[in-house]
């Protein structure tokens, strides 16, 4: 199983840290929570937040969200494939790791990096 993962920004983890649940504007406005791949991340961030100073990255605990995770094509043409999308709720429980990182070219940890390499 791949490995997925969430990306947002601190109000938004801040607020969700209180609340229980991740949620970003974004999510309750499509529906279901938007999630990427390892390999998928670069763009992600390049794409959707590339004026934030810094983002959480959160890496999801999948063992008992996996009937609630879609496989689906973005609705944007800036984007190919296809990405996880969770119709449910996730749970602050359900993350397996969680990182801080600053804008300085984004920077991703070497287990992300190690995870790209192992999804492609």
């Amino acid at each position: 199983m791949r490995n997925v993962f969430k990306v947002l920004t601190t109000e938004d983890w801040n607020r969700s840290q209180k609340s229980g649940y991740i949620s970003t504007d974004l999510d309750k406005k499509d529906g279901f929570i938007h999630l990427s791949f390892a390999n998928q991340l670069p763009l992600t961030l390049q794409l959707y937040f590339n004026n934030v100073q810094e983002i959480v990255l959160l890496k999801v605990d999948q063992k008992n969200l996996k009937n609630e995770i879609i496989y689906e094509d973005s609705n944007s043409k800036k984007r190919m494939g296809k990405f996880p999308h969770l119709y449910g709720k996730l749970a602050i429980e359900n993350i397996l790791n969680n990182w801080n990182i600053r804008k300085n070219a984004f920077k991703l940890p070497i287990s992300v990096l190690h995870d790209a390499e192992k999804d492609t």
